[in-house]
């Protein structure tokens, strides 16, 4: 029995290794494994091909690093060919790396890197792709243009979410970057703290992301934000734009957005105090006509061309606020099936209206009682308008210089024009030309219009092709008009 219990033993010893030894070799390697597990989750990585070159660009066997006078660094870079760096300063001597043969590389940045800044030059046209942001990646604070220009830049397969503590500017952040569709996982982005987004997808014509997630509250500018993002079409609904102050050119030649065809676009706050702009906001939006009627708009000082070219547009917009405004220039040019009562609307600080309805074939309402005693220029204002035909013989039109081309081409327009005010008008050119129907409403008070004698007056082609016409004019002072020359 002793014998067996000695054997036993023995067989144990060579068999089991003791407990301790392997607790310690697991512990070991479970630490050496979360040390891996959190160094990956530091590293920047990157891909890109040398080769790429363009203007301001290093050569086909290098990659500059595109750091910032005004950022912090102290990482390490493996370059992707076997050998790495320190870099503790923008301007190290290492942040240019030469290759042995052009090709494409993987490069892992470790450690802090906040400021990175493409601004359309240096190497944008090489970096390919992100695979990881890094938790210790940022992109700076305020200086924007991140990415901008980087034109063979994919985001679609990053795999964590971009770390944006501290970066209070996104302008421009991805302007041009013609090749992007799509930026994995930027919904879970935390913007609450940026204030500027100002161009930040312009120029991204394949972009098209739902970013229904991000908190705006801190946004004061998006002007051009989604500029010529033409396949961009995205509810963005529950946005809070209430701090907004720069609207301009927000949606501009985003040639399929109609907010991803939800209309709760009209569920927008804005900002009641400061002077918004509003200019180009919709500008070239093809498919734009959801329901905005519910905005604020007291606080709007300018719309010129916000619906320029909105060819699909039709919405009722009769309560809008616009007693701030003061520039209407082309606001609904082109918008063709644009027809809905706008009577009530406040223009008196309006200054210019120039081509404010020029080729509105549908639009055919009485505004008839609008104050536009500011309004210094009307040229083009009805071009085309071929519906038109509104008495508007009570505006005040004592400060209009400009009715070129006013009525051009509105066939229809037949109305009683003698009680307005045209002594300051410089340029009559074209004005009635090809308004076939027009007869000045079968009124002769046309010919009580006091001209300006002490400027030379253009009038060429202003009743040309006015077929009807036949009021009598004798009574007009031509002495400083080019009338007798081109009146065709």
């Amino acid at each position: 029995m002793d014998t067996y219990i000695n054997t036993l033993f023995s067989r144990s010893k060579t068999k089991f290794k003791p407990v301790k030894r392997i607790l310690k070799r697991n512990f070991t390697d479970l630490a050496q494994n979360n040390f891996l597990r959190k160094s990956k989750k530091n590293i920047f990585e990157s891909v890109w091909k040398t080769n790429n070159i363009s203007s301001g660009s290093s050569a086909s066997t290098q990659i500059k690093l595109p750091l910032i006078a005004t950022g912090t660094y102290d990482f390490v870079v493996d370059w992707g060919d076997g050998s790495s760096n320190k870099i503790t300063s923008y301007n190290h001597p290492n942040t240019t790396h030469t290759y042995a043969i052009s090709g494409t590389y993987t490069i892992k940045i470790e450690g802090t890197c906040t400021g990175w800044q493409f601004d359309n030059s240096g190497d944008r046209l090489k970096i390919l792709s992100i695979r990881t942001w890094g938790s210790a990646f940022r992109l700076g604070t305020n200086q924007g243009n991140y990415f901008f220009g980087c034109d063979n830049l994919n985001l679609a397969t990053v795999k964590d979410v971009l770390n944006l503590s501290g970066t209070t500017h996104l302008n421009f952040a991805f302007s041009n970057c013609t090749a992007l569709t799509e930026i994995r996982k930027i919904n879970n982005w935390n913007t609450s703290g940026v204030g500027d987004m100002c161009g930040m997808f312009s120029g991204c014509t394949f972009f098209n992301q739902n970013l229904d997630l991000w908190n705006t509250t801190a946004v004061t500018n998006m002007s051009s934000m989604f500029r010529s993002c033409s396949s961009f079409n995205q509810n963005l609904g529950n946005w809070n734009v209430s701090a907004v102050f720069d609207f301009s050119n927000m949606f501009y030649d985003c040639t399929v957005f109609n907010n991803g065809g939800s209309c709760n676009i009209n569920n927008w706050k804005i900002r009641s105090s400061g002077n918004i702009d509003m200019s180009d906001m919709f500008s070239e939006c093809n498919a734009f006509n959801q329901n905005i009627g519910n905005w604020n708009t007291i606080a709007v000082t300018t719309m010129n061309k916000m619906f320029s070219g909105c060819t699909a547009f039709n919405q009722n917009i009769e309560n809008w606020n616009t007693t701030a405004v003061t520039n209407m220039f082309a606001m609904f040019r082109n918008c063709s099936r644009f027809n809905q009562n706008i009577e009530k609307w406040n223009t008196a600080a309006v200054t210019t209206m120039y081509g404010m309805f020029l080729n509105c074939s549908s639009f055919n309402q009485n505004i008839g009682n609008w104050n536009t005693a500011a309004v210094t220029n009307m040229g083009g204002m009805f071009w085309e308008c071929t519906d038109f035909n509104q008495n508007i013989e009570n505006w005040n039109t004592t400060l209009v210089t400009n009715m070129n081309g006013m009525f051009y081409g509105a066939v229809n327009f037949d109305q009683n024009l003698g009680n307005w005010n045209v002594a300051t008008v410089t340029d009559f050119s074209t004005m009635f030309s090809g308004c076939k129907h027009f007869n000045n409403g079968g009124s002769p008070d046309i010919n009580n219009w006091k001209l300006k004698t002490t400027a030379v007056v253009a009038m060429y082609n202003m009743f040309k092709n006015c077929s009807s016409f036949n009021q009598n004019i004798e009574n007009w002072n031509v002495s400083s008009s080019n009338l007798p020359k081109k009146n065709q």
